[in-house]
C-alpha cells in the first residue's frame, strides 16, 4: 500500500526528537476526547429525565400489572398510550404528552450514542497506549463526587461561550429542558463551520489550533479546539505527522502499547453464544497493530463519532485523505443502529408479562425519522417540538401547584394483579412522594446525593472496565455496570418527579456521607450487621451507600436489588442463572452477599422490589473480623451459617429481613421489630 495516501502534504517532515513530545499530545487529546464525551452524558440525562410523564415497569413477569411509575421511558408509539383498553390506563391521565414522548425518544437516542462514543474513545485510547480515566479531575472531584464541569460558561476543551456571538449568555449547567438548555446542546454539537462562525472575530485566535500545537508542552492545558470535530481532526493530524521513516503512529506502535481490553457494550449474544452487533456497519473496537490497518481502524472510529455527532460533512472535512486510492468514504447509513438487532437486545413486554412484537428502545433509536439525523439535527427538531402546548417539564408541573395522587399511579386493572400482597399499596407510594416533597429541606439533598453517589459508582467502575487483567472478564478488571446505568437514571428521574428540582450532582457529598471503608456498611433500614450505626436504625443507609454498585466489588453485605445471582458467577445482575438438573446452585441473598460484586444494585431496596427468578436456594452468611487480623480497613469474613429459599415474586426486603434475623438468631442476639417501609424505599421504583 502506498503510504503517501496517508500523509498530508501540508505538514512538513518532523524532527525525530519531537516524537515523544507529539505522542504526549496524542495522549492528552485522547483523554480530552473521553472527557468531552463523558461530559455530555449526565448533562443530557438531567434534561432527559426532567420531562413529565409516567411509564410502566414491565418484564416477562407480571409483577406490576396495573401500576404506573413517575417519569418517562422510550415509546414505540409516542403519540398514543401503549394500550387501547381504558382499564389499563391510569385513572388520571393528565400526565400524558405526545410531545414529551417524542422528545424523550430523540434525546434518548443521543444519550445512547454518546455512550457509544465514550466506549469508542476508551477503545481508541487503549489502542494508542493510553490508560483512560473516567474520573478525571477536570470533570469530577474524587473526594466529594461533585461534578465540577457544569459551572460557568466553558464547554470543556471546546469553547468558552462568552467568546461566542449567539450563545454568550448561555450557562454550562444542569437544568430541565428549556430554551437556554437546548441552545447549550446545539452549541456542543455544532459542526466546525457553524462553531467557527459563532465565535467573535476578536476571540478566534484562541481556537481551532494547527497541528503540531505551537509551544505546547506536556502538563500544560491543551488549546481550546472550537468544536468537537476539530478536536478529533487534531488527533488525526497528529497521528499522521510525517517523519523521515514514516508517521507518528509508527513510533507509537514501536512502543508496543497494551491495547487490551477492547470493549463493546453494543452487541447481542444469543443462547448459542452467537453475537450480532447493534451497529453492524462499523467496528467499535480496534484489534490490529499493523500500521496501515490500525490507521484505517482509527479513521473509522473517528468517522463514526463525528458522523453521528456533528454530521457527515464534518467527518468528510478531515477524513478525505484517510482512505487509500480507490476506497470510498463510509456513508452515513454505515453508522446507523440495526433495528433488527436492537429488537433482540431490548425486548418489550406488556404489564401482564407478554412479549410485544416491537421494542420501545429499538424503535426510539432506529426509527427512520430519528436514525438519519445527527445530534445537531435531533436537537434542532427538539427545539421545534418544545413550542407545542403539551410540552412540559417537572419544574413547570410543580410550579403550577400539582402534586402526586394515587390516581396518577394506578389503573383499574390493578385489581387483577396477583402480586398485590407482596407490594405496597399505590396510595402508600403516592403518600410517600408527597411526604418527601413536604420535607424538602431534608429529603431533597438526600435524593440528589443518591444520584451523585450512583453516577460516581458507574464512572469509578469504568476505570476498571478498561484496565487490563489477564484473568478478568474480557481481560478487564470489571464488567460494565449495566443495571447501575439504569439505576442512575431512575434516581435522576424520581428526584425531578418528586421535587421539580434537578438532581444536583454538582454539590457532592460531605465527608460523613461517603462510604466508610473502615466499617461493614449495610443496604438499608435496620439491616445493620455491626450494630454500631449512629443513625436511626429504622432509617435508610447513609446516602453514600445509595449506590448502584454492581461490578465495583465494594458492596459486601449491601447488595439488595433482587437480581438473583449465582454465588459462583460474576457480578453481572443480568447473568443470574436458575437451578439446573445438573446439580444444586446457590444464590446470593439480599443485603447478605459475601462477594462484593454480587447482588449489588439499587440500595436502598425498593419496597416494590420482587424476585424475578423462580424458586432457588440462597446462602446465608454472618460477618465479622477474620480471626487473627487487626488494623484498618477490617477484613470482613463471611461465615456460611445456612441456606434459605427464595420464591418468584417474593418481596426482596422481606427476604433481606428474614436473612438478617437468621444471622441475629445465630449470634443469639435479640431480634428487633421489623420496621415499616420508609418513605424513601416506597418512593424509589423497583429495578428490572
Amino acid at each position: 500500500m502506498d503510504v503517501s495516501n496517508f500523509i498530508g502534504a501540508a505538514i512538513p517532515v518532523q524532527s525525530d526528537d519531537t516524537q515523544e513530545l507529539h505522542y504526549n499530545a496524542v495522549k492528552a487529546i485522547v483523554q480530552a476526547a473521553i472527557n468531552v464525551e463523558e461530559f455530555t452524558i449526565p448533562l443530557y440525562m438531567c434534561s432527559l429525565y426532567s420531562l413529565v410523564g409516567t411509564h410502566q415497569i414491565t418484564s416477562e413477569n407480571p409483577f406490576y400489572r396495573g401500576r404506573w411509575w413517575p417519569g418517562l421511558k422510550t415509546s414505540a408509539f409516542p403519540d398514543q398510550w401503549p394500550y387501547t383498553q381504558a382499564d389499563k390506563l391510569p385513572y388520571d391521565q393528565s400526565l400524558f404528552s405526545a410531545t414529551n414522548n417524542e422528545i424523550f425518544n430523540k434525546i434518548f437516542k443521543v444519550f445512547i450514542e454518546e455512550m457509544l462514543h465514550l466506549q469508542m474513545a476508551g477503545n481508541l485510547a487503549k489502542a494508542l497506549g493510553v490508560q483512560p480515566t473516567f474520573t478525571h479531575p477536570d470533570l469530577v472531584d474524587a473526594e466529594t463526587y461533585a461534578w465540577k464541569c457544569y459551572n460557568g460558561s466553558v464547554i470543556p476543551y471546546v469553547v468558552d461561550l462568552k467568546d461566542t456571538i449567539n450563545t454568550s449568555e448561555i450557562e454550562v449547567k444542569l437544568d430541565d429542558l428549556n430554551a437556554e438548555q437546548i441552545k447549550l446542546f446545539l452549541a456542543i454539537e455544532a459542526p466546525e463551520e457553524a462553531a467557527r462562525e459563532n465565535i467573535k472575530p476578536s476571540e478566534r485566535y484562541k481556537y481551532f489550533p494547527d497541528v503540531p500545537f505551537k509551544g505546547w508542552q506536556p502538563g500544560q492545558a491543551l488549546p481550546m479546539f472550537g468544536s468537537i470535530g476539530h478536536m478529533y481532526s487534531c488527533l488525526w493530524k497528529y497521528l499522521k505527522l510525517p517523519y523521515k521513516d514514516g508517521i507518528l503512529l509508527d513510533y507509537i506502535i514501536q512502543q508496543k502499547p497494551n491495547q487490551e481490553p477492547q470493549q463493546n457494550l453494543f452487541q447481542y449474544t444469543d443462547s448459542n453464544n452467537q453475537t450480532e452487533m447493534e451497529y453492524p456497519g462499523f467496528s467499535a473496537t480496534i484489534d490490529t497493530e499493523a500500521r496501515n490497518q490500525l490507521l484505517m481502524e482509527i479513521a473509522k472510529i473517528i468517522n463514526a463519532i463525528t458522523d453521528q455527532g456533528e454530521g457527515s460533512e464534518v467527518a468528510a472535512s478531515f477524513m478525505e485523505d484517510a482512505l487509500p486510492e480507490g476506497m470510498e468514504m463510509a456513508v452515513q447509513p454505515e453508522f446507523q443502529a440495526s433495528l433488527h438487532v436492537l429488537q433482540k437486545s431490548y425486548p418489550s413486554y406488556d404489564d401482564e408479562g407478554n412479549q410485544l412484537n416491537y421494542s420501545n428502545d429499538a424503535t426510539a433509536r432506529a426509527r427512520v425519522e430519528n436514525t438519519n439525523l445527527d445530534h445537531e439535527e435531533l436537537f434542532q427538531e427538539i427545539e421545534k417540538l418544545m413550542q407545542n402546548p403539551d410540552f412540559i417539564t417537572w419544574k413547570t408541573w410543580h410550579a403550577h401547584g400539582h402534586s402526586w395522587s394515587t390516581e396518577l399511579l394506578v389503573a383499574k386493572d390493578y385489581v387483577n394483579n396477583q402480586f398485590q400482597d407482596q407490594l405496597p399499596r399505590p396510595e402508600e407510594v403516592a403518600d410517600a412522594m408527597c411526604i418527601l416533597k413536604a420535607d424538602e429541606e431534608k429529603a431533597y439533598p438526600r435524593m440528589y446525593k443518591a444520584a451523585t453517589g450512583a453516577i460516581w459508582g458507574i464512572v469509578s467502575v469504568l476505570n476498571d472496565y478498561w484496565t487490563f487483567d489477564a484473568n478478568g472478564p474480557n481481560k478487564a478488571k470489571a464488567t460494565f455496570p449495566y443495571p447501575s446505568m439504569s439505576g442512575s437514571g431512575d434516581r435522576m428521574s424520581i428526584c425531578w418527579a418528586i421535587f421539580g428540582k434537578l438532581p444536583d450532582i454538582t454539590k457532592g457529598l460531605e465527608p460523613d456521607e461517603k462510604r466508610n471503608p473502615h466499617v461493614l456498611n449495610h443496604a438499608c433500614q435496620a439491616l445493620n450487621y455491626t450494630g454500631n450505626s449512629a443513625e436511626d436504625p429504622n432509617d435508610c443507609a447513609q446516602v453514600g451507600i445509595y449506590h448502584t454498585c454492581r461490578g465495583s466489588n465494594q458492596c459486601r453485605a449491601e447488595g439488595g436489588c433482587g437480581f438473583v445471582q449465582n454465588i459462583s458467577s460474576g457480578g453481572n445482575c443480568r447473568a443470574s442463572g436458575n437451578p439446573t438438573p445438573t446439580g444444586p446452585q446457590y444464590f446470593s441473598a439480599p443485603s447478605n452477599n459475601n462477594c462484593g460484586s454480587l447482588g449489588g444494585c439499587a440500595v436502598p431496596i425498593s419496597a416494590s422490589q420482587l424476585f424475578p427468578k423462580p424458586k432457588g436456594e440462597m446462602n446465608v452468611y454472618d460477618f465479622g473480623r477474620k480471626p487473627g487480623t487487626c488494623g484498618f480497613p477490617p477484613i470482613i469474613d463471611g461465615q456460611l451459617i445456612g441456606t434459605t429459599t427464595y420464591n418468584l415474586g417474593e418481596n426482596v426486603y422481606d427476604k433481606a429481613w428474614s436473612v438478617y434475623t437468621e444471622v441475629l438468631q445465630h449470634r443469639k442476639q435479640p431480634v428487633p421489630e421489623k420496621p415499616a417501609n420508609s418513605v424513601y424505599r416506597l418512593a424509589f421504583p423497583p429495578s428490572t
